[in-house]
């Protein structure tokens, strides 16, 4: 009886051991990190054009405030995609231009960033469409090539943010509505999808109320519409 207690003590003594040996030697993993939310979408209403009868709004999300550096001209690339599978179609939808803006959380202030002469392009968004992390949305695509730019350095309470204007008829605001409230947006940043280097990148963003100003709605269609009259430069 003994000589079995003695063999039960030692195969405990021995599996505490290992046990010990395993939690110092090999640490538990640590809990797992949850997927941080998606970035916030802001909706700017510019109201309805009076020349072209048209609903202006801007689709603005933040993005890394490091731009990609660059040595030489390169294209860059952005785009934007909308509604998704079982989610309502907007017919007349139109997303006119993007640009790269310093914005200010706060006072909602945007400063264009220079150098980024985005013009529609069909075959980022192709591309784009192509690669979804949501299956059929209605995506639009741009590119710039860009010669130089300056880092833009961000104050307190700025970020960077992609915008995007977009042009409806006002007989579709339901539409779009359902297409994007409460549901998750496709974006598109990088460059071309044929450098290796620097390849568009993925990811989404969610709408949230649009936060009220009076100096975006000013500023809004004048920033946009510099992009297309002029050739931008440092």
């Amino acid at each position: 009886m003994k000589k079995i207690m003695k063999f039960i003590v030692l195969v405990l003594s021995f599996n505490l051991w290992v046990n010990l040996t395993w939690a110092c030697g090999h640490p538990p993993p640590p809990p797992p990190v949850p997927d941080p939310p998606p970035p916030k979408v802001w909706m700017i209403d510019h109201g309805i054009d009076p020349v072209t009868g048209m609903s202006n709004m801007w689709f603005g999300v933040e993005i890394d405030p490091v731009l990609f550096p660059i040595t030489e001209p390169t294209v860059c690339t952005c785009g934007i995609g909308l509604g998704g599978a079982n989610l309502p179609f907007v017919p007349s939808l139109n997303v006119t231009s993007a640009m790269l803006a310093v914005t200010n959380m706060d006072t909602h202030e945007v400063e264009r960033v220079d150098g980024f002469d985005f013009t529609p392009d069909s075959g980022i968004a192709g591309d784009a469409a192509a690669n979804a992390l949501i299956p059929d949305q209605q995506w639009s695509g741009f590119s710039a090539l860009v010669t130089n730019f300056v880092q833009p350095i961000l104050e307190e309470n700025e970020v960077l943010k992609l915008w995007f204007n977009l042009e409806i008829h006002p007989d579709d605001l339901e539409a779009l509505d359902g297409a994007t409230t409460g549901q998750l947006l496709g974006f598109n940043i990088g460059g071309s999808p044929d450098d290796p280097e620097h390849l568009p990148q993925q990811f989404i963003g969610k709408k949230v109320p649009e936060p009220a100003s009076a100096l975006l709605l000013a500023l809004g269609l004048a920033l946009f519409g510099a992009g297309r009259s002029r050739r931008l430069s440092q």
